[in-house]
């Protein structure tokens, strides 16, 4: 069965533990966490490790605003909560909120991202990192006592120089707005598809006009993102797309998610009743071979719980 990305709405933290277990009961063998501006990812992380036994347990990190020493000692933590299940992913965010809200400078991604990889990964090797990386520059840094089985280092990637290094160095890598239909298509990925895992997004909803409503800002807001608009153009979707980012270049908002193609919901997004998303998860697995990560979006009419737990 799926993964399933944990939400961040503040009524469900009260009752965040209770929500994970009922989750690994539901099924789902991974509780993936992330952050933008509201729940600490690696917070409730371990959380969901407390209050679950097999599920693995995926937190994504920013490589800009976690200092590396913070990251390592975040896997430490999750190492040693959760032997075994821990996946610490790395990703780059976005200039938004790297350089908007963090005032820190946004150059040097794929430097900093294997910059990063590495020094988790001779820390938690029990090594003591001393020396200048790319962009990074240590003088001794080390964990004390590192876990037996250190997490998974992971990669959230989505251009060249980032696939490369998930493929080679990473324990794996995690596409985001991507179909299932484009990983013959990306290059290169680990040859072991277990080793892919691919976010999707699920807008429990029969009703197509109520999924394009819900969905729509969100896929204009996410491929304005620099590192989103240059994938879909490399898997062939600039055609269709230029139109929306057209619009954001006009500073016309509304525009560009109304210009967000059909093509795109079909594409990239599951929708239909909450136990026909669940179905079609565990078919793009078995035609894919890679791992799925299900984020759902609400409905008026259901919830989170009641989608992700469907039978």
């Amino acid at each position: 069965m799926a993964a399933i990305h944990l939400p961040h709405e503040p009524e469900i933290l009260a009752a965040f533990t209770e929500l994970a277990r009922e989750l690994e009961d539901g099924g789902y063998n991974g509780l993936w966490t992330g952050e933008v501006n509201s729940t600490d990812g690696v917070a409730a992380a371990a959380l969901a490790a407390s209050a679950t036994e097999n599920a693995d347990i995926g937190v994504l990190v920013n490589v800009f605003t976690r200092a590396p020493t913070l990251v390592a000692m975040s896997a430490w933590t999750l190492g040693h909560i959760a032997p075994q299940r821990a996946h610490i992913v790395l990703g780059v965010a976005s200039p938004l909120l790297v350089e908007r809200w963090n005032g820190i400078a946004y150059r040097r991604l794929a430097d900093r991202l294997a910059d990063v990889l590495r020094f988790v990964r001779l820390s938690l090797d029990g090594r003591r990192v001393a020396g200048e990386f790319a962009t990074i520059t240590s003088s001794g840094f080390a964990l004390p006592a590192p876990p037996e089985l250190p997490p998974k280092l992971l990669v959230a990637a989505c251009g060249p120089r980032a696939l490369a290094l998930a493929a080679t160095e990473a324990d794996g890598v995690v596409l985001n707005w991507v179909g299932p239909g484009d990983l013959d298509h990306i290059k290169p990925l680990p040859s072991d598809r277990s080793r892919v895992s691919i976010v999707v997004p699920i807008c429990p909803t029969s009703d197509r006009a109520e999924m394009e409503e819900i969905m729509r800002p969100v896929i204009a807001d996410y491929l304005m993102a620099p590192a989103y608009a240059n994938q879909q153009r490399r898997l062939g979707r600039g055609d269709a797309l230029e139109p929306m980012w057209e619009a954001w270049e006009r500073r016309d908002r509304q525009g560009a998610r109304h210009a967000v193609p059909t093509s795109i919901f079909d594409e990239l997004v599951v929708w239909g009743a909450p136990v026909e998303c669940r179905e079609r998860l565990a078919l793009i697995e078995a035609e894919t071979g890679a791992r799925t990560i299900a984020t759902y979006f609400q409905t008026p009419a259901v919830g989170y719980r009641e989608a992700a737990l469907a039978r």
